[in-house]
């Protein structure tokens, strides 16, 4: 198990190893609502493919898929990447999902993207952090904008889900606006 790159009040983030993937985890993609805002509701996942992806983003070193852990217990209950990293740019997004239903509503998303912000702008060094937010995902997008994220821009109609396209709204976050935060 690798060892926590950041720890908060309740989680810590910690970089995903192949064997981090269990059943758990492969129910949480292939669940249409927590996917519904994410790219991975448009395939079947398997506990091999998701091993494979996760053992793809180590081996690629720019994207660090982090798992989110309750300090309470280690238990896994979503995940949270930052990358592909721009090492001219000293940018990255970030992109994130909170499996565990349960755990929902309880400002896990909030402090996790603050966990990834503060390991991406002082352990990565970065400059800049971006996100983008599908219309809809209102819980997502608060998450970010309490992380000092603001918005740059929408995509419109850039995704079609749920019968409709829907905007994708561009939010940022510069590394001295967090210091400042």
């Amino acid at each position: 198990m690798a060892e926590a790159v950041v720890s908060g009040r309740r989680l810590e983030l910690r970089l995903l190893e192949p064997e981090d993937v269990g059943e758990a985890y492969v129910r949480w993609l292939n669940d249409p609502e927590t996917v519904r805002f994410t790219e991975a509701r448009h395939r079947a996942h398997t506990l091999e493919s998701i091993r494979a992806y996760v053992a793809a983003c180590a081996a690629r070193g720019d994207d660090h898929l982090l798992g989110i852990f309750e300090m309470a217990g280690g238990r896994h209950v979503g995940n949270i990447k930052i990358g592909p990293v721009n090492p001219h740019h000293k940018c990255a997004s970030v992109g994130l999902v909170i499996g565990e239903k349960a755990r929902w509503g309880r400002g896990y998303a909030t402090e996790a993207i603050a966990l990834a912000s503060r390991y991406a702008f002082t352990s990565l060094g970065l400059h800049k952090l971006t996100a983008g937010v599908i219309e809809g995902n209102e819980g997502s997008r608060r998450a970010f904008e309490k992380n000092g994220f603001m918005v740059e821009g929408v995509r419109r109609a850039q995704n079609f889900g749920d019968g409709r396209w829907r905007d994708e709204v561009l939010l940022g976050l510069l590394a001295e606006e967090w210091e400042h935060a």
